[in-house]
């Protein structure tokens, strides 16, 4: 016998984790090796096993370099941006935290520290270098600072974004957020990272899919040669959208939506033969007719009956036969006033339910 075949499993979730680390501690040119090893440790560390699980991995990183001249009193802060901006080779934005020594207490000289914040790996590496180079002075005013080269060095923040099974995402969670990851990261990359260098976060699941709408209804109706049929009244609607489909094209069939009002006098007329053809009675529906469709729509066997109402009317679905064969078709809903199932502006449109439907292209009442 044909073994059965194993049915393919369906594919796991998949949930977005977001997370940031900060590698200190760079004396030298920081290379793109350098930050593949980075990634590769860190989704290493974080992920363990299921490291090869992760996808849609994308990562940034930020650089910050930081740095010290020493002057023997106060400098004005703009100034002294301004002056290291231009000895490292970045501009004067991209200095920040500036901290003097002498603001906070009585001291014979003024340790400036600063730091550089920069996305570009190349302009890192050069202001790092030039930081940490003694023949590199700042001058702010007439004062001339003196370079620590001791203090120089680079941060790595790395941002990283990654998809992960759903099954995992907590566990992956706990072991960023434990006391030991700092120290396990640390190990792993040779860099200095601390607890508080760490965060981690988890994009909320998808909302479900919304189940497909339901087809529109569909409601057999059959009009006999010569005839008519009236369906029962519906009211307090302000939108109607009907969809007519027959079984094959006809010039012989109208179909006309009428208020109560006009249906009577309609009907009255022709129960009393003040018609003298049944041409003349569609000619007098057509013009009583809040919407419909003559004889030339149905050209193609379709039609749509698509309008906004008086919802404190009452209205009827009207059907004449001039032909002397029946005619039979259905009739489906549509809850908006287009006749495609699309959206409409009508901010007070009433959906048509399935129940109305029943009452509107039941066609109940025969002549």
């Amino acid at each position: 016998p044909t073994p059965t075949p194993t049915p393919t499993p369906e594919p796991e979730s998949k949930r977005e984790v977001n997370a940031t680390a900060k590698f200190r501690g760079y004396t030298s040119a920081i290379s793109t090796t350098d930050l593949d090893t980075l990634k590769t440790k860190y989704l290493a560390s974080a992920l363990g096993a299921n490291a090869d699980q992760a996808t849609s991995v994308g990562v940034t990183f930020v650089y910050e370099i930081t740095g010290k001249q020493t002057f023997a009193a106060l400098v004005d802060e703009n100034a002294f941006k301004a002056a290291v901006a231009t000895t490292l080779g970045v501009i004067a934005s991209e200095i920040t935290n500036v901290v003097q020594s002498a603001a906070r207490r009585r001291l014979l000289a003024n340790d400036v520290t600063y730091t550089v914040q920069t996305t570009d790996m190349t302009i890192a590496n050069t202001a790092q270098m030039n930081a940490a180079d003694t023949t590199k002075t700042v001058t702010v005013g007439t004062q001339v600072g003196t370079v620590d080269p001791s203090v120089v060095n680079t941060s790595v923040e790395m941002s990283i974004s990654m998809s992960i099974p759903s099954s995992i995402v907590s566990g992956v969670q706990s072991t960023i957020q434990s006391t030991t990851f700092a120290t396990t990261l640390s190990t792993a990359t040779g860099a200095t990272v601390n607890a508080a260098d760490l965060s981690v976060s988890v994009a909320p699941s998808p909302a479900p899919s919304p189940a497909p709408a339901p087809a529109p209804t569909g409601i057999s109706i059959t009009v006999g040669a010569y005839d008519y049929k009236v369906s029962d009244p519906v009211s307090s609607l302000s939108c109607i959208s009907l969809k007519i489909t027959l079984e094959g094209s006809t010039d012989k069939l109208f179909v006309g939506l009428v208020s109560a009002l006009e249906a009577d006098i309609v009907r009255n007329k022709y129960i009393n033969n003040q018609y003298s053809t049944m041409e003349a009675a569609v000619i007098d529906l057509n013009v009583r007719s809040a919407a419909g469709c003559d004889y030339s729509d149905f050209g193609d066997a379709l039609c749509d009956i698509s309008t906004r109402v008086d919802s404190s009317k009452t209205y009827y679905l009207l059907a004449l036969n001039t032909g002397a064969s029946a005619i039979t078709g259905t009739i489906q809903h549509f809850g908006v006033c287009d006749g495609t199932g699309g959206s409409s502006p009508a901010s007070n449109m009433v959906v048509i339910g399935s129940t109305t439907i029943s009452v509107l292209a039941g066609m109940l009442l025969a002549a």
